[in-house]
């Protein structure tokens, strides 16, 4: 009995292993080459494209001709590479800016065979003005999109995301970002 239960085990200690060993790092990228020193990510709206907030039915809550975002990573490399958030800005929009009430981190997560990231948004705390009354908008590791990353010129960042919104319940929030710099921004494995 002794024996099947360290057979047990081991057998579960081969498992834990294979899957440790199975995880792949996420590495910044610039210009296609690693970075081994913190990176300042600056973002602006894609020119022709908004930031949108909408209720689960696809009601417009609010939309923002104008928004940017910087974080600076305190990561390099690890599971996920991650920054705070120093500015996070909307303006140009149809019921009043957004104001952020914490600031929360970012997290890049390498996707399989590509310099592509998913994007996790964690402690972001706004108060959008909307047609439903004042949001609180909050993020918990929420997943908020998709960096798609480049060797050279300008990457973007996809947000797609479900968020936890007063008043409505959930709200989604869209848009395209255009990665200002660094140039040539990606997430490797």
């Amino acid at each position: 009995m002794k024996f099947i239960k360290i057979l047990g085990v081991f057998g579960v200690a081969t498992i834990a292993l294979a899957f440790v060993s199975t995880a792949s790092a996420t590495t910044a990228e610039s210009g296609g080459v690693a970075t081994n020193s913190a990176i300042t990510i600056k973002a602006s709206i894609l020119s022709g494209n908004s930031w949108l907030l909408t209720d689960t039915n696809n009601i417009s809550a609010n939309e923002c001709s104008s928004s940017s975002l910087e974080l600076t990573t305190s990561t390099v490399t690890g599971t996920s590479v991650s920054g705070a958030v120093s500015t996070w800005t909307w303006s140009n929009c149809t019921n009043g800016n957004p104001t952020v009430d914490a600031k929360g981190t970012l997290s890049f997560t390498n996707i399989s065979g590509t310099t592509n990231a998913t994007v996790r948004s964690n402690g972001v705390k706004v108060t959008v003005p909307s047609v439903f009354g004042t949001l609180t908008c909050e993020t918990s590791n929420t997943d908020i999109g998709t960096l798609n990353g480049v060797k050279s010129g300008t990457a973007s960042m996809v947000l797609n995301a479900v968020i936890a919104c007063t008043v409505i319940g959930t709200g989604k929030w869209s848009g395209t970002y255009a990665i200002t710099s660094p140039g040539g921004l990606g997430f490797g494995a």
